[in-house]
């Protein structure tokens, strides 16, 4: 049995493991949409196969940080690319941390305005200035915000599952090439691998940060394991949940579920979804400062233009961002798995 030290270190690197994935990897829905749902059944075989990526990815990152105890994730894109392509790397999800922290504001703007008719504007606002207060508290605001709202959410994906499934709305149609949205990842098993890759740029400051810290190898593995397995879980029910709806290709899909059930799920799938999109601010604002502060503090003022930056950038809409910026991403990247792997096959000593 493991220790309650090693539970608890478990249990943390989990939720933080999936809190930097839910918001810009499922909460919506338009996610699963757009890189599983729509290439029908081989939609199910590719999250299946994330799900397995994400904790082998996962644990990789969390245990080269325990061993070479990085400052930063740079030092860990370095270790995996060599130098000169990690640095191109580096500043490659740098710009991707903002961009994604960008479509976090412009989707909280989506949510508010479509079940409580705001204007998009102040929603974005809103998130905007509480990540950026969250993350001058710092790393332990980040993971306790965690722990409280990566549950919430998968209650709230659980119930309108069940209610889906009891209420017998599943409407089970084949898609057809002809309804498939407008996507750079036109085959399911590439679809697949760039929603991992671009999930793991999103992550992997998070990682570096966890895996120094983390109690002991035992928690790497365990912690690795049900974040995968949540994830992929999560997915799965998003599938079932979207295939209630005639026209799945929405900007919020899971909030056009929830109207279908009832106002109070709804309403408090609105707060869920919130909450996810805002750990994943958090996550990506926290990780761009680390990386382009002065002697990696994080500086308040860098914060504030920082989170006003990506508000601008928002203004492109949630729906853009999904569709183009979240493959560009996974493509730009991939040399992430690549080195991954690269650092198993030939720097065994420092991945065990």
């Amino acid at each position: 049995m493991p220790s309650k030290k090693t539970y608890l270190g478990t249990i943390s690197i989990a939720l933080t493991y999936v809190g930097t994935i839910i918001g810009a990897g499922f909460a919506s829905g338009r996610e699963v949409y757009q890189f599983f749902y729509q290439f029908g059944d081989l939609g199910i075989v590719g999250i299946i196969i994330s799900s397995l990526l994400f904790f082998f990815f996962g644990y990789s990152i969390l245990i080269l940080s325990k061993n070479i105890k990085p400052k930063s994730y740079a030092q860990v894109i370095k270790f995996l690319n060599g130098h000169t392509l990690g640095t191109l790397i580096d500043i490659l999800i740098t710009i991707f941390l903002l961009g994604t922290l960008s479509a976090m504001i412009a989707g909280a703007g989506s949510i508010v305005n479509q079940t409580f008719f705001i204007p998009n504007i102040w929603g974005s606002i809103g998130l905007t200035f509480i990540a950026l207060i969250t993350v001058i508290y710092g790393l332990k605001g980040v993971v306790g915000v965690n722990k409280i709202v990566v549950p919430f959410l998968l209650i709230m994906i659980a119930a309108i599952t069940v209610f889906s499934i009891n209420n017998g709305t599943a409407l089970n149609t084949p898609l057809t090439s002809s309804s498939r949205a407008a996507s750079l990842t036109p085959h399911f098993l590439l679809s697949c691998l760039n929603y991992v890759s671009y999930n793991l740029v999103l992550s992997i400051g998070m990682l570096a940060a966890l895996g120094v810290k983390a109690k002991s190898k035992t928690s790497m593995g365990l912690g690795s394991l049900i974040a995968g397995t949540l994830v992929g879980v999560c997915m799965l029910c998003i599938m079932i949940c979207l295939s209630t709806l005639k026209n799945p290709d929405t900007t919020i899909p899971l909030l056009d579920v929830c109207q279908s059930i009832s106002p109070v799920i709804q309403t408090l799938f609105t707060i869920a979804i919130i909450l996810a999109v805002y750990t994943t601010a958090v996550s990506c604002l926290h990780g761009f400062i680390k990386r382009i502060s002065p002697k990696d503090k994080m500086n308040v003022p860098i914060i504030i233009v920082s989170a006003g930056v990506a508000l601008l950038i928002s203004l492109l809409g949630f729906t853009n961002l999904v569709t183009y910026l979240y493959p560009i991403i996974g493509y730009g990247c991939a040399t992430i798995i690549i080195g991954i792997i690269y650092a198993w096959i030939t720097k065994t000593n420092q991945m065990i």
